[in-house]
């Protein structure tokens, strides 16, 4: 019983995860191909320098082009161009995606520094897209956490990994975004921890 009642909740798991990817592919069209990149690594698939820094290029353009959705701008046919083709997403699916940007930074990071220096032909085509695209990642996820999640701007470059402007020693001024998991999400960990109640009937006890 114990095990069956881990296993589906490690199904419910993946499943919530699911969704939440799928809310969030379309502020991050490119994280695939890069993803592709580690994949390819961790499965001793002899990387292609030139081809490797076609994709990351590929990706610094998407990356940037998505970016430029949500930058200010004082002509007023390209803002409702702009408006028109932003991805539909709520504060907190665009927080979640800021936070999917920076682990997939490290993600690249980890995989760049594999062949970094020990293959000098891979430096030689990979250095300067690396950079490129990861200079892009960072004012995207700043752009998203300040344009979108409404996080002041000095903290939102702390968190997107970018330089701490004067007097932001850490602060924590910005809203709290939280990331529901609805009443399916919780009904899924009450029954892994094997209470036998509803959220409505726990709220009604308390």
């Amino acid at each position: 019983m114990l095990l069956e009642n881990h296993l589906v909740y490690q199904l419910a798991l993946v499943e919530r995860q699911e969704r939440q990817r799928a809310e969030t592919a379309p502020l991050l069209p490119f994280a695939d191909g890069l993803l592709a990149l580690h994949d390819a690594r961790r499965d001793l698939v002899p990387v292609v320098p030139a081809a490797a820094a076609r994709t990351l290029t590929q990706a610094t353009k998407v990356v940037d082009s998505l970016r430029t959705l949500w930058e200010p701008t004082t002509d007023s046919a390209a803002r409702a161009k702009n408006r028109a083709a932003q991805p539909r997403v709520n504060r907190t699916v665009a927080n979640r995606g800021a936070v999917q940007i920076d682990q997939l930074r490290g993600t690249l990071r980890t995989w760049y520094r594999f062949y970094d220096g020990y293959d000098p032909n891979f430096t030689w085509w990979a250095r300067q897209p690396y950079a490129r695209l990861d200079s892009a990642l960072i004012r995207y996820a700043r752009t998203l956490r300040e344009r979108v999640v409404g996080i002041p701007a000095q903290v939102a470059q702390r968190l997107s990994g970018g330089a701490a402007g004067p007097g932001d020693e850490g602060a924590n001024d910005g809203p709290i975004i939280g990331d529901p998991i609805g009443a399916e999400g919780l009904k899924a960990d009450l029954a892994h921890e094997m209470i036998p109640y509803t959220p409505d009937e726990l709220v009604a006890i308390a």
